[in-house]
This record gives C-alpha cells, structure tokens and sequence, in this order.
C-alpha cells in the first residue's frame, strides 16, 4: 500500500495525495504481472530494482513511466518498507521507439539493396557490411566485419585508396568516385568502384561500392 505520495507523482497519476495515500499501488495504474516476482528478487539480492512500463493515468490515457524501487529498514537492519521514485518517460520512450522504426526501415534499405553498404571506422575497420556482399564478391559478413578494408584491395591499389582515405578522415570532403581492384573469396578480382561519407554523428565513415568490373572489361 502506498504509504506517502509526493504532490508530483500524485499528479503524475492524475490522482490527489489524498487519493493515493493508503491504496494498493496496483489502484494506481496497471503494473507489469512479473512487477511482485522481480521485486522479490531484487530485494533479496541488492534490495534495488528499476524498470520502465506502460501504465495509465486516472483518466485512462496511457504513459509511460520509469521507477526505481529501493528497500528500506530500521536501525536495526530489518525491511520496513520500499521507497519508489517515478518519471514520466513517455517522451524519451516514443524518441526511442521512433529511432528503432527509422533504423529498422534504413536496414531494410541497405540489406536490399544491390551495392555494398560498410560502415567503417578511422582506422578502416569494418563494423558493418550489407549481405549483397555475398552476391559481389563471395565473402560473408562475419568474414569481413572486424577486418581492416585494405585488406581485400590489389597491392598495386592499396596505397593510393589508403592515400584517399586518410585524406577524408582529415576532413576532405569529396563526392567523387574511387575506383580499385578488390579480392573475391575465390582469389579473383573485382573492379570496384566506391564514395564514402562521414556518419553524422562522427563514429565513422558510410562506403557505397558497387561491381563495374563488366563495364571496365568492355571498356
């Protein structure tokens, strides 16, 4: 039972202090069901737990809330009672969600698209690559993620695309296409022609490369 209640998180609820003090929290706004099940394990662990979910005002409209419960007790050391401090969240929680829809949509872009999409860090390691790889030159993603890009570029190639590179991890800011002989899985090469540009939150740099190696054998 709620024992106090702050005028905040009264009004939070859309309830008075009047009205919360002495009801079961659980009249308060709907709980989760494993709530009284993680709460026991916690307290017999650190006496703490934290958590977000889903409840609802008195009125019904529904918000998000993040709680913090810790366990208190005498002089002594016995449990008395539990201290929860609420935050409305429901902002954070739909900045949150509404990321994960444009990273999940942004995904579902590169995993289908026919170029090659990697994600690179300064030091050109790769942190990501998209599946097409597989379909271009052969490798999988856990081959090549991890691995420094140079790795795969024809020797003869290899300093000036490192030259290029270095150059935009200085600040250069170019649109113009590379244009360098990369290894396939099966020891071959492939003419490979590549942009980059810098993430915007500055953790790297995103590379688009795609196979010209039919229109350079025309040629």
């Amino acid at each position: 039972h709620c024992m106090n209640c702050t005028c905040r998180v009264a009004c939070d609820y859309g309830y008075t202090s009047e009205d919360a003090v002495g009801r079961p929290v659980r009249n308060l706004g709907p709980i989760p069901a494993t709530l009284e099940t993680e709460l026991g394990d916690a307290m017999r662990n650190d006496g703490r737990w934290q958590g977000e979910w889903e409840t609802t005002r008195k009125s019904g409209e529904p918000y998000w809330v993040s709680t913090t419960i810790a366990l208190l007790g005498d002089a002594s050391g016995r449990p008395t009672h539990l201290v929860a401090m609420s935050q409305d969240v429901t902002e954070r929680y739909a900045l949150r969600q509404e990321l994960q829809e444009r990273e999940a949509y942004f995904r579902s872009l590169v995993e289908g698209a026919a170029d090659v999409i990697a994600v690179v860090d300064e030091s050109g390691i790769v942190k990501y690559i998209s599946p097409s790889l597989t379909l271009v030159a052969g490798w999988s993603q856990d081959e090549v993620v991890g691995r420094n890009m140079l790795e795969f570029v024809h020797p003869d190639d290899r300093a000036r695309l490192a030259a290029r590179f270095r150059d935009r991890v200085a600040g250069e800011r170019s649109d113009h296409f590379t244009e360098y002989r990369s290894r396939a899985k099966d020891g071959s090469y492939k003419f490979i022609q590549s942009t980059g540009r810098p993430l915007a939150d500055g953790s790297g740099y995103v590379i688009h490369s795609r196979d010209i190696s039919d229109r350079v054998r025309a040629e």
